[in-house]
């Protein structure tokens, strides 16, 4: 069985407009969801995409400092490239470069790529990056969630 990796957002976009409670939301339930019964027998790691990519495993781990720290896009690339395997959830407002965009794209044409959208402001031109199927409102959540176990050909719940 692969991974399911859910890589959170923290540019400082993901700060504004109340998404920043809504992120730690997100978290917490994401981190319950995974521990019961029907995803507990899944392989989940939770990520934060700031400078680098970092494994994180409790809300301490999401700062409020964190959102001030610029991103580094090559980091968000390389990772998803050495994780071909997994089946990855990104979790953003789609606030992005147009370089990252189109990387992101070519890569979503080699594995799936999972976007769970965060925002009343969330960037509609970074829906082209995956396939339709692929997109979730936050409030879509088990969900995404439900389609990344799936699409990773693990056991169905």
């Amino acid at each position: 069985m692969n991974k399911n990796n859910i890589i959170i957002d923290l540019s400082g976009s993901m700060k504004e407009n109340g998404k920043y409670f809504l992120l730690r939301y997100i978290f917490q339930s994401i981190v319950s969801l995974i521990k019961t019964d029907d995803f507990s027998k899944f392989d989940f790691d939770i990520y934060k995409w700031q400078n680098d990519i970092t494994l994180i495993s409790s809300l301490k781990d999401i700062k409020d400092k964190d959102f001030n720290i610029k991103q580094n896009e090559d980091k968000l690339v390389e990772f998803f490239e050495n994780n071909k395997d997994s089946v990855n959830m990104l979790i953003t407002d789609g606030s992005f470069s147009h370089n990252l965009k189109n990387n992101l794209e070519k890569i979503s044409k080699k594995t799936p790529l999972i976007l769970l959208q965060i925002g009343n402001d969330f960037d509609i031109s970074a829906n082209k990056i995956t396939k339709k199927d692929l997109i979730f409102k936050s409030f879509e959540l088990i969900s995404a969630i439900f389609t990344q176990c799936k699409l990773n050909k693990s056991e169905v719940i």
